[in-house]
């Protein structure tokens, strides 16, 4: 079976979990692996488990002061664009159907 994973984890234990299960599962299964560029990749390296796509992402740099009052619409700014850069993955997964 063809599995898409999609992940943006941080390091640290969730990530390591992940990889323990998606290393099982690479074992019975092809996988796809899509993240964004926000994702940990230096510590826990998933390439090997299946092809992976690396989508372009980075949230704005904050304001500080006496700009902060802002920062929220920055945020809302961001996630518009996560929103969009998920849509574009989503269709990508839709692709990859045979």
């Amino acid at each position: 079976m063809r599995l898409a994973i999609v992940h943006n984890l941080p390091s640290g234990g969730a990530l390591r979990a992940a990889a323990a299960q998606l290393a099982v599962l690479a074992g019975r299964h092809e996988l796809d692996l899509f993240t964004l560029t926000t994702a940990e990749s230096q510590l826990v390296d998933l390439s090997h488990l299946g092809r992976q796509q690396v989508l372009a992402f980075e949230p704005s740099a904050p304001l500080g002061r006496p700009l902060g009052m802002f920062e929220p619409l920055l945020r809302l700014r961001d996630l518009a664009r996560l929103d969009y850069v998920y849509r574009g993955m989503a269709a990508r997964i839709d692709r990859l159907r045979p």
